[in-house]
C-alpha cells in the first residue's frame, strides 16, 4: 500500500491510499504517481503548480489581443554588386546594394534595423536604414559603414513595429549580409 496522487486533465483530482495493482487496473486512464500533493495542484510535466486562484468578473476583462494579421514580404531580391555565397549575401564596406520586395503594407517610410552580430546571433550593434513601400513594392537602400555580419529578421522589424503601434506583423527568413574591407 502506498499513497498516489491520481491527475485527471492536469489537476491533481484525488489523493488515495491504494495498492498499484490497483491503481493500474483503475485508473488506466489517468496519470498515476507516488506521494502526496493538495487537491487542486496543476501538474505541469514533471512538477505540481499550486493552483492560487483570483475571482475576476467576467464583466472586468475589457479586450483579449487577438493574433496581428501577418504579411509575408516576398520576392525579396538584393541587387548587384551584393553576391549571394550560400545564404549569406556579401557585400564591401561602404556599398550600396538595393533591397527590394513585395510587401502590402500602407504606403510611406519605415525605419528598418539591422542588427550587428556575432557568432551569427550575439547582437552587439545595429543600423538603421529607411525602407520605401509604395503601390505594394518594398524598396531600401543599405550601406554598412563597419565590417562584420547584419542580419535583417522579421522578429527585429516586428518588434519595431511593435513599439510604433502597428497592427501588422511581417514575414520573411533572415536576411544575412557580410560585409568585408
Amino acid at each position: 500500500m502506498a499513497e498516489y496522487i491520481i491527475v485527471k486533465n492536469g489537476v491533481v483530482d484525488n489523493v488515495i491510499e491504494a495498492t498499484e495493482e490497483y491503481i493500474l487496473e483503475n485508473h488506466i486512464d489517468d496519470i498515476a504517481i507516488l506521494g502526496s500533493v493538495p487537491i487542486g495542484y496543476l501538474f505541469k510535466g514533471d512538477h505540481f503548480i499550486s493552483p492560487e486562484t483570483v475571482p475576476i468578473d467576467v464583466n472586468d476583462i475589457v479586450g483579449v489581443p487577438s493574433p496581428k494579421p501577418v504579411l509575408p514580404l516576398s520576392n525579396l531580391s538584393i541587387a548587384s554588386p551584393a553576391t549571394l555565397t550560400g545564404d549569406i549575401y556579401w557585400l564591401a564596406k561602404d556599398t550600396d546594394a538595393v533591397v527590394t520586395g513585395d510587401l502590402a503594407l500602407q504606403d510611406g517610410d519605415y525605419m528598418i534595423m539591422a542588427e550587428r552580430v556575432v557568432n551569427a546571433k550575439t547582437v552587439v550593434d545595429d543600423v538603421r536604414f529607411v525602407a520605401t513601400i509604395l503601390n505594394g513594392k518594398f524598396t531600401m537602400t543599405v550601406n554598412f559603414p563597419v565590417t562584420g555580419n547584419y542580419i535583417l529578421s522579421a522578429k527585429r522589424m516586428n518588434e519595431g513595429l511593435d513599439r510604433i503601434g502597428s497592427s501588422v506583423h511581417l514575414s520573411f527568413d533572415d536576411v544575412e549580409f557580410d560585409i568585408f574591407v
